[in-house]
């Protein structure tokens, strides 16, 4: 689950919290969109370093502010698709806890790495204001 109030990710599984996460969330001109989603795919990224950080969890949402993303996308080149909503790192730590995204969720390096390991595609993610 992702709270978009508290700006943080939890993960429970049979009521057992394995994962909490402080995350970065949409600027308001680009807001994280909410609702019930799962995950898509797991993307590793060509260029761990990168805007998008080492992995992105891809889910079936789409920004609602965004007709495209600028720049480069998970696996390192250009990006001219559909704004995909995912949950991913970043190169820019101290983004985390604040409304400084295109909408994506954006977790610590170490946070998403975890997250990747914890959660298959088809995983269910809520987003909640």
């Amino acid at each position: 689950m992702i709270s978009l109030t508290d700006r943080s990710l939890r993960v429970v599984e049979a009521g057992q919290e394995l994962l909490t996460a402080p995350i970065s969330v949409g600027r308001p001109s680009s807001p994280t969109p909410t609702g019930s989603f799962y995950v898509t795919d797991i993307v590793p990224s060509a260029n761990p370093a990168g805007g998008y950080g080492p992995v992105a969890l891809a889910l079936n949402g789409y920004s609602e502010a965004m007709d495209t993303f600028g720049g480069e996308n998970a696996e390192g080149t250009p990006d001219s698709l559909a704004p995909v909503l995912a949950v991913h790192g970043t190169n820019k730590p101290d983004s985390i806890g604040r409304a400084a995204s295109n909408g994506c969720p954006r977790l610590f390096n170490q946070d998403i790495l975890k997250l990747a390991a914890l959660v298959p595609a088809g995983t269910p993610v809520a987003i909640w204001p």
